[in-house]
């Protein structure tokens, strides 16, 4: 069985590893640090354990989903996306769960020329998969167009405050005008989604797998040099 080196433990290095386990590999992953899953790490509270990221798992991820229940046996409870603003002393519910009355709050809210709009962006996204991801056809014509200004050029100031602020902050950690039209089909793709957690916690699974590969921690990887067909990997720690 031949062994494969993965560098890091966060996201893309689980995914890659658990692949390159699937295909019959050996896996040895090289973590910098103590801790395991990057930005999907965890850390106690107390005498509590607390998930840092990657909670919330769509539906529509049967990947993510697929490498989870290859782990363990996962128990999911729904999670909803929901959001609140104020106008004119009213209370507008954004939720996911819903739908109809969120639409009707979003006319309301951010006025029918701005829905269309984010309802163009949407259907692009329902349409062609392809445009939920950076690059993708639609938002690649959109960016052309409209990323050498900032958003408020596309939307007015009540759509960004109202909708897409609490979005883009939440999402990216972005104000509206740090962000740009062509980025925006990955965060609509997510809303259109439902999503779940894991009761037992993500740690679980993450745990499992890591138990499954080698897992060398504070191993800094210094550099790489090839020499014909062979790779050498340059460590310390």
């Amino acid at each position: 069985m031949k062994t494969v080196a993965v560098v890091g433990s966060g996201a893309s290095g689980v995914a890659s590893a658990f692949a390159l386990q699937a295909a019959g590999y050996q896996v040895v992953m090289l973590e910098a640090t103590k801790n395991l899953g990057g930005r999907m790490g965890d850390a106690y509270l107390g005498d509590r354990r607390i998930d840092f990221g990657g909670k919330n798992i769509g539906r529509n991820y049967p990947l993510f989903r697929q490498f989870a229940e290859t782990q363990l046996p996962v128990h999911y409870e729904f999670f909803g996306i929901n959001s609140a603003s104020v106008r004119n002393g009213r209370l507008y519910r954004i939720d996911s769960e819903s739908r109809l009355k969120t639409l009707l709050n979003m006319v309301d809210l951010i006025g029918p020329i701005n829905f269309l709009r984010i309802a163009r962006l949407a259907w692009a996204v329902r349409r062609d998969p392809e445009n939920a991801f950076l690059g993708g056809p639609y938002f690649r014509r959109v960016a052309q167009r409209y990323d050498h200004a900032p958003m408020s050029t596309y939307f007015g100031d009540q759509c960004l405050r109202h909708l897409l602020r609490p979005m883009t902050v939440r999402m990216n950690g972005a104000e509206p005008d740090e962000y740009y039209l062509g980025n925006i089909g990955s965060n609509i793709k997510m809303i259109l989604d439902r999503y779940d957690q894991i009761k037992e916690g993500l740690h679980t699974v993450l745990d499992a797998f890591f138990e499954s590969i080698t897992v060398m921690r504070e191993t800094v990887v210094d550099g790489l040099l090839m020499d014909g067909k062979r790779l050498f990997v340059g460590l310390s720690g």
